[in-house]
């Protein structure tokens, strides 16, 4: 063999040796870029599956709030009526479907020395009785329809701003506007309290048995409903629907409207002073129908005009 070919045989497998190693240098970097790649790729699941189990921590261990228990109403033992003569029961009446004239009169009545405000517990005072009606005819239609008609109840458990029903009761409205404004309402007393039913006043003789010595009629409107601050007027079981003299009830609850029949001349709504009403409430008997715990006084009843 000549010097020339085992050159040129020498130079082939340099060449192929070199090629080899160039194979093998690329496979290898190849090799490390997938082991790397899968380096990174583990290292960003780790990092995704401990945020999320993190965040999942986080919120499962937020305490969820207590369960609010459901209040109940306690039902009246009975269905009492309020009383208005001898030997006879009556049921407190209930105000129209129709939203009752809520317009406030232009200023507030000043209250007479005594009277509670807010949260104060009712007073024991007794004050001084007023002027007394005894007579057999009802008094002249004096109220004008186109105005707004208010009273404001003074009494020992605090005030009370009732607008008057003029629109469906006008004779009621009329005569209790009389009978307020001769002072015939001061010095009288709620006699009566139904627990959760009705609070029943403006008897003179303090025990459901009296009245000025007249009454008058309207006519009940269609739909009415006995709800919180209804204010109605007693009436005798054997008195034709509609019919009142002096005595009236204001209911105490929503809750008591289920109990009543649509017999009861409405006088009007309590638009302020509900609080003084459920106070009053409160000093039902433990029989739950019958003279309060305590005496609640009617300083007087003030009417006003819009």
């Amino acid at each position: 063999m000549s010097k020339a070919k085992r050159a040129r045989q020498k130079e082939g497998r340099q060449a192929r040796i070199e090629a080899a190693k160039k194979a093998a240098e690329r496979r290898r970097k190849r090799n490390l870029n997938i082991f790397l790649g899968a380096v990174v790729a583990l290292i960003a699941a780790i990092l995704v599956i401990t945020r999320f189990t993190g965040h999942a921590k986080k919120v499962n261990t937020t305490t969820p709030p207590a369960a609010t228990a459901t209040a109940t109403t306690p039902a009246p033992t009975a269905t009492p009526t309020p009383t208005s003569t001898p030997s006879s029961t009556q049921t407190p009446t209930s105000s129209a479907t129709a939203s009752p004239n809520l317009n406030l009169p232009p200023q507030a009545t000043a209250a007479p020395a005594g009277v509670p405000s807010g949260d104060q517990p009712c007073t024991t005072t007794q004050p001084p009785k007023g002027a007394t009606v005894n007579q057999s005819t009802p008094p002249p239609m004096t109220i004008t329809p186109a105005k707004n008609y208010f009273a404001t109840f003074n009494t020992s458990c605090g005030q009370i701003l009732v607008s008057l029903d003029v629109k469906d009761s006008p004779n009621t409205v009329n005569s209790f506007v009389y009978l307020a404004n001769k002072g015939f309402y001061n010095g009288l007393t709620f006699h009566r309290v139904a627990k959760n039913f009705a609070v029943q006043g403006g008897d003179p003789s303090g025990n459901g048995s009296g009245g000025p010595g007249y009454s008058v009629q309207d006519k009940v409107p269609a739909g009415v409903s006995y709800g919180l601050g209804t204010v109605a007027m007693a009436k005798t079981g054997a008195e034709p629907a509609g019919t009142s003299g002096s005595q009236f009830f204001i209911v105490p609850v929503d809750t008591a409207a289920g109990n009543y029949t649509p017999d009861y001349a409405v006088l009007g709504h309590v638009t302020v002073g509900t609080v003084a009403v459920q106070k009053m409430n409160a000093l039902a008997p433990a029989s739950g129908d019958g003279p309060p715990t305590q005496p609640i006084y009617i300083y007087n009843i003030v009417i006003s005009t819009t």
